[in-house]
């Protein structure tokens, strides 16, 4: 558990950023990071370190459609305010940052998440399926830990391992039933 924890506090401000765009020969990172800024209309945050994840499925990162770009901010607060901002752009535009929004020819949507350890990852889209099958009210992270709410009124409910999970279903006789794990 406290491996977990400090897995976590390593990745409290990244942003996982995916263009889907080719990485070029003399890209520049920071400035792609600026120019999405700019289209938020807010000043580019502070950037401890910005680079691309090498592709698991292409080792030859060059030509790779699908590279993810990590970049490290300074604090929590920064990556916050981006991730705020960024959602106040796709509700008042009723669209995704797109590629052409930062001065690219193409309307493939730009996705930017907060970077998860792949264990919380794991916890993450499995609880993502359970909201789809309507098993969860809410699914979302803070601080890098993924909560859960079984209903509107209940209180978030911190989930580190995918065997807490289990515990939102009852065995029944007409299967898997649904219940309130907080005890009230």
């Amino acid at each position: 558990m406290q491996n977990h924890r400090q897995e976590n506090s390593l990745v409290a401000i990244d942003l996982r950023i995916n263009l889907r765009i080719p990485c070029l020969a003399n890209e520049n990172l920071h400035e792609v990071f600026d120019n999405i800024c700019c289209t938020l209309n807010i000043n580019t945050p502070e950037v401890k370190t910005i680079f691309r994840l090498q592709n698991k499925n292409n080792k030859n990162k060059n030509n790779s459609q699908d590279a993810v770009i990590m970049a490290k901010l300074m604090s929590p607060y920064d990556k916050n305010f981006f991730l705020k901002t960024l959602s106040g752009f796709r509700k008042s535009n009723k669209t995704h940052l797109m590629l052409k929004h930062i001065g690219l020819k193409s309307n493939n949507p730009i996705f930017i998440n907060k970077h998860l350890t792949a264990h919380n990852y794991k916890i993450f889209q499995s609880a993502l399926n359970m909201k789809k099958d309507h098993h969860l009210e809410s699914v979302f992270t803070m601080r890098g830990l993924v909560y859960v709410k079984n209903s509107i009124t209940d209180k978030p409910i911190c989930v580190e391992h995918l065997g807490r999970l289990d515990e939102f279903f009852l065995p029944q006789n007409s299967g898997a039933g649904f219940h309130n794990i907080t005890g009230t």
